[in-house]
């Protein structure tokens, strides 16, 4: 139960924290970096993200013994309804300034997922798979 609680904690800070990042940051910066680097004006969000990145890492500590493996997915800039509807442009300012040049899709979420779960991920744990096409090493952001 202890374990639980704690997960509740941090999952429910992580809410408010991303609604209130998400109002403070600048245009165009919310979702950057997953807590991986800063970012000026995403205080909130930042902390929140990072604050996930590192419950993964505890939670793998804490459950391993158990056989449980714990992992998170840093989901990059990803081509979806709602990132298209905000800015029709969104696929093409995002991918000039990712290094593999293009945005991520929903089925490579999927796919990253079904790897980690799977009988290959087994020693994988306390991990946060970024799925940027190497834009946490770069960070720009689109103009």
């Amino acid at each position: 139960m202890a374990v639980a609680g704690r997960s509740v904690a941090i999952v429910g800070a992580g809410v408010g924290g991303l609604a209130a990042g998400i109002a403070a940051c600048s245009e165009g910066s919310a979702g950057l970096r997953d807590g991986v680097a800063a970012l000026p004006d995403c205080a909130p969000y930042a902390v929140t993200k990072a604050a996930l990145r590192h419950m993964a890492k505890v939670l793998a500590l804490e459950l391993g013994p158990f056989g449980i493996t714990v992992n998170a997915l840093g989901i990059g800039a990803t081509v979806n309804a709602r990132n298209l509807a905000g800015d029709a442009d969104y696929e093409a300012r995002w991918s000039a300034v990712i290094p593999t040049r293009r945005c991520g899709r929903p089925e490579d979420a999927a796919a990253a997922l079904m790897y980690l779960v799977s009988p290959g991920a087994s020693m994988v744990s306390g991990h946060t798979l970024m799925l940027d096409g190497g834009w946490s090493g770069v960070g720009d952001v689109p103009r």
